[in-house]
């Protein structure tokens, strides 16, 4: 767009330097531009002046920070936002594509297998709101951004009601008085129009159905000139029998359309999660030639095994067989000396296995070489490797070499396979560590210690890395390797994330509330370990390019109740109600607090959750605890000189999780 006509081309604000105007809404206005701050990437950014009413403003800064903690591929991501001059900005993902609302326009009903697949995807986005106590409220065509190949992401929170969230205005007061009524009316459920404010996921829920409704039909379910008519049309009368508007889906999706679509909220699907799987059934039985985004919003690299085995004649074993021969000349050769390891890895890589399974190989390292951009790639080539071919596999050797060792996604930040973790790594040297005056008991004694090079996990394990955890420890037989038989390792999830008592709600947030032998077990199924006290304080603390220890992860700035942003601690002012009615400090989800990162790297040293360090002392002795959490209430204690400890034989304390770490000296020069 040329300058002349918007005075904000050419601009740079928040670090992206405009280019060109996406559009604008009743707020905001949106760009297109280039980020100084990610090596030039291609970022759309949303500005609003700050001469804008209190409301917008506040509204705006919500949904800049509901966008920072919903972390998902089928969400539009906010990198980061804050005031730039004249402006409020926010920093998303650019979408090269369009929104649902402009592709229904252009080409009325759509395939019910593109619907399901879409819908599907959607259910996966709205889940992962509704698991962080985020309600979207204005979920339609328009807030569904899709690109050529009609993968999804979902936009748009400036109207989300977000449950334990701060409250939307300074002084306590809410965007949204009790019995008022926003949205978008022809998506609303009936209770939405009723009270907004009070409005839970199964509002969502019945939107994603007219969405469902309009993808089959090519249009809405109901019309009418005035807000007052559609909202009694929402409550009264029901919708239009997709028999007739959409005969060839199946009775499977019209069925469930119906129950996204019932006046009662109760009579809905229980959640969104549900929803995404019953989707995922019906998907199932649908064409290949529609398969459109996989739950990460992109198309698998290869078809599966079971896919190619389907339109080609089952010669595997034949095959195998042909080449059993030729195999046992190879190892003949090894034998003697003769074939070397790499001819070995050939012969299996071009004799043995079929051209499925090289295809997965193959996929496997394009997604190694793409790990900065798209971790979850590599994760899920791996596992679709095992899946589909087990242990018994040609090419098994080399998958499980890729599924063992660190990925290096960029700078010290590594990706680990087994359990989907970043680390960050550590070099080997000599640090200080300790305050004037510690004396090893409440603040570590000050001394020069020398640490090889190590992984430490970037964020402490949250709930959700903990109960996949779990799952892969029962499938392996209970095999407890933490050195406590007796240890009940499931009750540690039930603790942190109990609805009533629970320090943790969220599956992103770190879980808590578990036992030293609980935070151990975790490290040893995956090969690790716990950190000791020295590495976890040079994590934490140790700056680099100072070559000297911070007291704080952010630096020298003491946190209090007049800088509650800092980082989550008693007086950060997150929390809820607890059961008797008084408020109740609860961990926010990962990384939620920015200063809160040491110059390595680790994110929420200083506060969140404490962590499980390992002392001097074996299980079951006396276990040190380290970093802030949401029960510090003083600076002092907040201070990354300062420890603690806790008898592992009393009741595990609420607010005290972990992380883990494994010894690495660093990539091979």
């Amino acid at each position: 767009m040329d300058r002349t006509v918007d005075p904000m081309v050419g601009r740079t604000i928040g670090g992206v330097a405009i280019e060109r105007k996406l559009g604008a809404g009743g707020m905001a206005a949106v760009y297109a531009g280039r980020d100084e701050e990610a090596g030039g990437a291609a970022r759309a950014i949303k500005v609003l002046s700050v001469a804008s009413p209190e409301s917008h403003q506040v509204r705006f800064d919500r949904e800049a920070r509901i966008g920072r903690m919903l972390d998902h591929p089928l969400v539009v991501r906010v990198h980061r936002h804050g005031t730039c001059g004249d402006f409020r900005y926010m920093v998303m993902d650019l979408i090269d594509g369009e929104d649902l609302a402009r592709v229904l326009r252009r080409t009325g009903p759509m395939h019910w297998p593109v619907v399901t697949t879409l819908g599907r995807d959607l259910a996966q986005a709205l889940a992962h709101a509704h698991e962080r106590g985020i309600v979207h409220r204005d979920v339609k065509p328009q807030n569904v951004l899709v690109d050529a190949a009609l993968h999804l992401k979902l936009a748009d929170f400036g109207l989300a009601h977000w449950r334990d969230g701060p409250p939307d205005l300074a002084g306590g007061a809410s965007l949204t008085a009790t019995g008022d009524a926003f949205g978008t009316p022809a998506y609303m459920a009936p209770e939405q129009f009723r009270d907004a404010k009070s409005v839970g996921p199964a509002a969502d829920l019945y939107a994603l159905g007219i969405v469902l409704f309009e993808g089959l039909a090519g249009r809405v379910p109901f019309h009418a000139s005035s807000p007052v008519d559609l909202a009694r049309l929402h409550r009264d009368v029901p919708p239009p029998s997709l028999e007739a508007l959409a005969a060839e889906a199946p009775d499977a999706l019209r069925d469930l359309i119906a129950r996204l679509l019932e006046k009662d909220h109760l009579r809905r699907p229980s959640s969104a999660r549900e929803v995404a799987r019953e989707l995922e059934l019906i998907a199932a039985h649908g064409p290949t030639s529609t398969n459109l985004s996989s739950a990460s919003g992109r198309r698998s690299a290869v078809p599966s095994a079971r896919g190619v085995a389907e339109t080609q004649p089952p010669r595997r074993r034949r095959v195998r067989a042909a080449l059993f021969g030729l195999g046992a000349v190879a190892a003949g050769l090894l034998g003697w000396g003769v074939a070397t390891g790499k001819l070995e890895r050939r012969v299996r890589f071009y004799l043995l296995a079929g051209p499925e399974e090289r295809a997965r190989l193959e996929a496997i390292r394009d997604a190694r070489d793409n790990v900065a951009q798209d971790p979850r790639a590599l994760v899920e080539a791996i596992d679709a490797y095992l899946r589909d071919f087990g242990t018994g596999g040609w090419l098994l050797e080399p998958v499980l070499a890729f599924k063992s060792r660190p990925h290096r996604r960029g700078g010290n930040v590594y990706l680990l396979v087994p359990d989907r973790a970043e680390m960050v790594h550590v070099p080997g040297g000599t640090y200080r560590v300790g305050a004037p005056g510690g004396d090893d008991r409440a603040v570590t004694r000050p001394r020069e210690v020398r640490l090889g090079g190590f992984l430490i996990d970037r964020h402490e394990v949250c709930n959700e890395r903990y109960e996949r955890f779990l799952a892969r420890w029962h499938a392996a037989g209970d095999v407890h390797l933490c050195g406590n038989e007796r240890a009940d390792h499931d009750a540690a999830l039930a603790r942190s994330m109990d609805p009533h008592t629970g320090r943790s709600p969220y599956p992103d947030g770190p879980i808590v509330g578990v036992t030293p032998w609980d935070a151990l077990e975790y490290a040893r199924f995956y090969g690790r370990r716990l950190p000791s006290e020295a590495e976890w304080e040079v994590a934490a603390a140790w700056d680099p390019a100072a070559r000297a220890a911070r007291p704080y992860p952010w630096g020298e700035q003491t946190p209090g109740p007049e800088r509650p942003s800092l980082a989550n601690l008693a007086f950060g002012g997150w929390g809820a109600p607890g059961p008797d009615g008084a408020f109740m400090a609860l961990c926010s989800p990962m990384g939620f607090y920015d200063p809160d990162v040491s110059p390595f790297g680790l994110v929420d040293a200083g506060g969140n959750a404490a962590e499980w360090c390992t002392g001097d002392k074996p299980l079951p002795g006396r276990q040190p605890v380290r970093g802030g959490s949401i029960l510090t209430d003083s600076a002092d204690r907040a201070r990354l000189v300062a420890r603690r400890e806790h008898d592992p034989r009393e009741a595990p304390p609420p607010d005290v999780g972990f992380r883990t770490v494994m010894a690495y000296e660093g990539p091979e020069e």
